[in-house]
């Protein structure tokens, strides 16, 4: 991943540590993140059929929606012990923000 998407990502509030210090999208597994990684590098894939697509676009909702719902949920959290919504970097995501 490029720096300058790792930034964006984590002032997204999209990015985590797993408990063995591995970076993945809050909410997923490493695994599930290595695997969401790669279909977004495989949209553009002609190989893949007209079934493999839909059923490779669907699981990847399923995980995007989950990472979602996962930071949603944190965003919450940090609001309601931050009130004051205070960003940590310009541009960062902060409470009422989400």
């Amino acid at each position: 991943m490029l720096e300058a998407h790792r930034a964006f990502l984590h002032d997204m509030r999209m990015l985590a540590r797993d408990e063995e210090g591995r970076e993945v999208f809050i909410g997923l597994t490493h695994e599930e993140t290595e695997w969401y990684l790669r279909r977004l590098d495989d949209r553009g894939d002609d190989r893949l059929t007209g079934e493999e697509r839909l059923q490779t676009g669907d699981d990847w909702l399923e995980l995007d929606r989950k990472h979602e719902a996962a930071r949603r949920e944190m965003l919450r959290a940090n609001c309601s012990r931050h009130p004051s919504g205070a960003r940590a970097r310009p541009g960062a995501i902060g409470c009422g923000s989400s």
